[in-house]
């Protein structure tokens, strides 16, 4: 992992970054806003998921392949969604309709293939979306998958359709007691510094391999997570910069206790699944997201666009 960590809190949906360098960061000094930087996907859905279908297969071909006739046939597109809400991917507004960009992408594809979309919302975690594609109960699973190579053992990525960052909010007690100029990796691979992630998510994995000494716990509900930070069990919590986000945003007050640290060279990219089998579903679903500019998705851009609901 590159060392140069940069320290951003997130406040209001602008970024506030300070950069550890060669002092150590004065975060009661006024930083100056800046943008957040645009970092290509590493390894990822797009290097792992090879297709033996030509992009440039003509659709009326492309139709006559599995699963697209048996999707025409059936009139529906069964998309896997998770049980629980996930700002701003996938959600219920105040209408009771199921609303967010997951939801966005999945009625373009649908609108492209001629038919409904009905939503499948079983899933009790993540993976469980995943095995819900897996066994061809769902056609596609849009719900703010991550990559993993487990998953991707499973089933097909698509590429992504936005790219977020991990991030790590960390209790500012427990960075201003390290002596130095430590990163992260220090900071969390100090003894008795204990990590915070959300069970059986991808960032389960991405501790691991980002802090592999760190002591980390994994609890099953993010908001439980969360109050074993604000109640001082926890010194840090990781997941992305969108969840950050949120945090910040709705309880701006955090900002006073904890420093968001951005890993902004640790992207997440996030994309659709569909069944190992569909190598030509997938090619065609790529064509789609990289021809429509609708659902090419930013950050800051989404959290503006639902922020009434998140």
């Amino acid at each position: 992992m590159n060392k140069n960590i940069i320290i951003t809190a997130f406040l209001l949906c602008f970024s506030t970054v300070w950069s550890v360098g060669k002092e150590k960061a004065d975060l009661s000094a006024k930083p100056e806003v800046i943008a957040q930087p645009a970092v290509p996907s590493k390894a990822g859905p797009e290097a792992i998921n090879k297709t033996e279908v030509s992009a440039d297969m003509p659709v009326e071909e492309l139709f006559t392949l599995s699963p697209f006739k048996e999707i025409k046939e059936r009139g529906e597109l069964v998309v896997a969604v998770h049980s629980k809400d996930h700002s701003p991917f996938h959600m219920v507004d105040k209408n009771g309709e199921l609303t967010g960009i997951d939801v966005e992408i999945a009625k373009v594809i649908a609108k492209d293939l001629g038919v409904k979309v009905r939503f499948d919302r079983t899933a009790k975690d993540f993976d469980a979306v995943v095995e819900l594609v897996k066994e061809r109960k769902a056609d596609i699973g849009t719900a703010k998958i991550s990559f993993t190579l487990e998953r991707a053992s499973k089933v097909l990525y698509s590429d992504p359709y936005i790219i977020l960052h991990k991030a790590v909010m960390l209790n500012r007690r427990t960075l201003m007691k390290m002596e130095g100029n430590p990163n992260i990796v220090d900071v969390l691979s100090t003894p008795g510094v204990k990590l915070g992630v959300l069970a059986k998510t991808s960032y389960v994995d991405y501790a691991k391999e980002c802090f592999p000494k760190g002591i980390v716990t994994a609890l099953p509900e993010w908001d439980a997570v969360i109050k074993e930070l604000k109640d001082g069990k926890l010194d840090a919590v990781f997941r992305d910069d969108n969840e950050m986000s949120k945090l910040l945003k709705i309880d701006p007050q955090l900002n006073l206790r904890f420093a968001v640290i951005s890993l902004t060279e640790e992207v997440d990219p996030i994309a659709l699944v569909t069944n190992l089998d569909n190598s030509a579903f997938i090619t065609w679903v790529n064509k789609v997201i990289k021809n429509n500019k609708n659902i090419n998705f930013n950050l800051k851009d989404i959290l503006n666009k639902y922020k009434d609901i998140l």
